[in-house]
């Protein structure tokens, strides 16, 4: 989006912020507004305007290229900066003392709907078109293609193919696979639609989750049949679409996971602390060995760290198999290990590790460096996986079975990485919970 675009967004945004405060204090009033109220307005007017803004900016709602779910975004934006700029006033109550706290619930609700109003009417009349590549030239892609083209209303222009020599001679085949990336730099192309399966063609999946760009890639949902429910599609009318492109936590979400990880950690490590001499006994009361287990695991980055745990196995469990993954009914576990493990005790210690920085408390679960050398070869977009640190749970904790492949673990990290929100987190945390309550997945 250009500079000028975003000027005009960022004062048609502060005019109708401060527009729906003034309506607010007239709705409030009935139409006659002391003169003290409206001056404790004033005071308040530009810091509130800034603190709104930058909410605005931060949920993404100045980025152009990035519209999609914006009535969601507005709410979560609006009331963020809203509650921000209630603390503020409540703090210099002193020098605001007649702005009512009334004011805050109607303009919530009136700037929710200016803010979100005008987008949704600028996006009926200015709606940039993307250049699209379609990979894949069989009928998926053929259909894809069609539906752009029934559909011209939806912004989409279709640049060309990427894949194998179609006979039919009206598509316009730009290069093979191997010719991805640099098609999509020859040609200025915004968006990539993916109409070819992970399992036909694992080394071309491996190229589109791994590569770092503004390119926005998506697919038609086929080996995702199974969670789609779990995230928002984008559709070409007839067409459902799935978007791949993820970007790694950052900015103010990442500050604020982080700080919700430490704040939750120590709490979690205070309350549970009298347990641990109790699980230390029982340990050592089953089986011969140390309490805990530390173990090499692969971070963010791909830093390895040292995963301190209770331990749960006999010792020597790996003497002469080697690194095996844990599977159902693992006759390597011992009886207290059992029970640790159906109840989650065994990872306790894994709060330090997210104490430390090693771990976040929701990601993708961290696996041993050996394991994560098979997996890049062999999965497409593993080392996305990397991208966060590893969590304590995740989504494919709470909806998988303990010994589901790890192909399958993998989409529900994938699509944890390009839906993650705290509000996402909280979900996931809450339903560990309940997963630990009902005595599920572990084993």
């Amino acid at each position: 989006m250009s500079a000028i675009i975003q000027l005009i967004s960022l004062a048609l945004d502060g005019i109708l912020i401060n527009s729906g405060i003034i309506l607010a204090f007239w709705i409030r009033f009935q139409g006659n507004v002391p003169q003290s109220n409206f001056e404790a307005y004033q005071t308040i007017c530009l810091p509130a305007t800034l603190i709104m803004l930058l909410a605005l900016y931060a949920f993404g709602l100045h980025n152009w290229r990035k519209v999609d779910d914006v009535q969601n975004n507005i709410f979560k934006a609006v009331s963020f900066g809203m509650l921000v700029v209630m603390a503020m006033t409540y703090t210099i109550r002193s020098t605001v003392a007649t702005f009512p706290t009334s004011i805050f619930v109607i303009s919530w609700l009136i700037n929710i709907l200016f803010l979100s109003g005008w987008r949704a009417i600028a996006n009926e009349i200015y709606q940039p078109i993307k250049r699209v590549l379609i990979v894949g030239t069989d009928e998926k892609g053929s259909a894809v293609a069609a539906e752009i083209k029934r559909h011209p209303h939806a912004g989409y222009k279709l640049i060309g193919f990427i894949g194998e020599l179609s006979p039919n001679k009206t598509l316009n085949v730009l290069g093979g696979y191997d010719d991805l990336l640099k098609v999509i730099e020859e040609n200025e192309v915004d968006e990539v639609i993916v109409a070819v399966s992970h399992t036909s063609n694992p080394k071309l999946w491996e190229t589109i989750l791994t590569y770092e760009s503004k390119i926005r890639f998506k697919t038609i949902p086929d080996i995702y049949e199974a969670i789609t429910g779990k995230i928002g599609s984008i559709q070409i009318e007839a067409v459902p679409l799935i978007e791949l492109s993820i970007a790694p936590i950052s900015g103010w979400n990442k500050n604020i996971k982080r700080l919700i990880d430490i704040l939750i950690s120590f709490i979690a490590l205070v309350l549970f602390l009298p347990l641990f001499p109790i699980i230390m006994i029982l340990i050592k009361l089953d089986s011969r060995g140390p309490v805990f287990y530390r173990q090499k695991r692969v971070g963010k980055d791909g830093r390895e760290f040292q995963l301190c745990k209770f331990r749960s196995m006999y010792v020597g469990a790996e003497d002469k198999t080697g690194a095996v993954l844990a599977t159902q009914n693992d006759s390597r576990i011992t009886k207290i290990g059992g029970k640790l493990r159906k109840l989650r005790l065994d990872e306790l210690p894994n709060f330090f590790n997210v104490l430390r920085g090693h771990m976040s408390l929701v990601g993708p679960r961290p696996e041993r460096p050996e394991f994560v050398k098979e997996f890049i070869k062999n999965i497409p977009g593993y080392r996305l996986r990397l991208k966060v640190r590893p969590g304590i749970t995740g989504l494919a904790q709470i909806n998988a079975p303990y010994d589901v492949p790890a192909e399958i673990k993998q989409l529900y990290d994938i699509l944890y990485l390009n839906n993650y929100s705290l509000f996402l987190d909280f979900k996931i945390m809450l339903k560990t919970l309940f997963v630990i309550l009902r005595r599920q997945g572990a084993q």
